[in-house]
């Protein structure tokens, strides 16, 4: 079975500073509540705010959730009902809206929420409860949803570009200390590049074993490092262990110019 779609918020911005609306709000419930705290009003807002966002930018409203409400909040049901009353009234929450739909909301209610769902995919909407004009920005919910995906393999992509490009530095980082320690600069050999010898260690080993032989056996080296994660302090003494232990043919070809072939076949005459 699919997961629901989430409509509501998680969270919700709450100004700073109450606007005249709730002021008025919080004054015509001290008139007849002259020793009430106007913390009272102000908790019965954020409330219905809650309630409101959690829901969506609306949320349907009767009797029976103002005296869940009013019990939550420690009220009785007619104190919490003049409250929400007061704020229909003063414009807090849209009066024909509730009247019509029996639903909670308001125009800053609504720009808020769609301010605040503005990446998300799919949204409930219905028609009949908007106040305002959706701005366009959501209609192209979906091309922002690719636009976001695009940049995140960008990202990923940059970030293994960086890790390469530290790997690097850090391999020509070990060399450069070598060179600067005065010992011979050591360069990397094989597939992996992971085999380091100095030039002087190469051409010895070539000298001995000639070319072919030294490449190949470098090759299986790096590759052995590679897969095994080892890796040796003498990469020189390595190579020449390995060498000795297979004792490879080291027969060098000889190599004729065409005049000696030519000599060669003329002394058969």
């Amino acid at each position: 079975m699919a997961r629901p779609i989430k409509q509501g918020l998680d969270y919700f911005p709450l100004d700073t500073k109450f606007d005249d609306k709730v002021e008025i709000c919080i004054a015509t419930f001290n008139s007849t509540h002259p020793n009430a705290s106007r913390a009272i009003v102000i908790g019965v807002l954020i409330e219905l705010y809650q309630a409101i966002y959690f829901d969506s930018f609306y949320t349907l409203w009767n009797d029976d959730r103002s005296l869940l409400y009013a019990c939550k909040l420690g009220l009785n049901f007619d104190d919490f009902t003049f409250i929400l009353n007061t704020a229909l009234t003063k414009g807090i929450f849209n009066k024909s809206m509730f009247e019509k739909h029996g639903i909670l909301t308001s125009e800053g209610i609504q720009k808020r929420y769609f301010e605040a769902v503005g990446r998300r995919k799919n949204i409930d909407i219905k028609n009949e409860y908007l106040l305002i004009n959706i701005p366009i920005k959501e209609v192209n919910v979906y091309n922002n949803s690719i636009n976001v995906d695009n940049n995140s393999i960008n990202v990923c992509n940059n970030a293994t570009n960086k890790i390469k490009e530290n790997k690097s530095k850090v391999k020509e980082s070990k060399l450069n200390e070598n060179n600067k320690s005065g010992k011979p600069t050591k360069h990397a050999y094989g597939e992996f590049e992971n085999v380091l010898l100095t030039d002087k260690e190469y051409q010895k080993l070539i000298d001995k074993h000639g070319k072919s032989v030294v490449d190949e056996y470098i090759e299986k080296v790096s590759g052995y490092c590679k897969a095994s994660g080892k890796k040796y302090k003498d990469y020189y003494a390595t190579v020449q262990n390995w060498l000795r232990k297979d004792k490879p043919s080291t027969k060098k070809s000889t190599s004729y110019s065409m005049d000696d072939v030519k000599k060669k076949f003329n002394n058969f005459d």
